[in-house]
């Protein structure tokens, strides 16, 4: 087996350290922060527009009628 190029990050004080992988070698990540694309099987899976980032879309999947997020209520903004 071929090694790889090891990869290096930092921690949250800023001191170099090596990026945790699996057994098989794959990178494991963590992704953080908010989705501001949101699908649902019908209008009834929409979460209150003040619940989610203000921008944040809503669409049932296999419409066409796109919503979307002022803070205070949804918007559509595609048919």
């Amino acid at each position: 087996m071929a090694k790889g190029v090891p990869i290096q990050g930092k921690d949250p004080l800023g001191k170099a350290k090596y990026a945790n992988v699996t057994a098989k070698g794959d990178l494991k990540v963590q992704l953080s922060g908010n989705l501001t694309e949101l699908f649902g099987a019908s209008l009834s899976d929409r979460p209150p527009a003040s619940s989610v980032s203000v921008g944040a879309t809503f669409m049932v999947v296999g419409d066409t009628v796109v919503y979307q997020s002022n803070g205070t209520d949804w918007v559509v903004i595609s048919e």
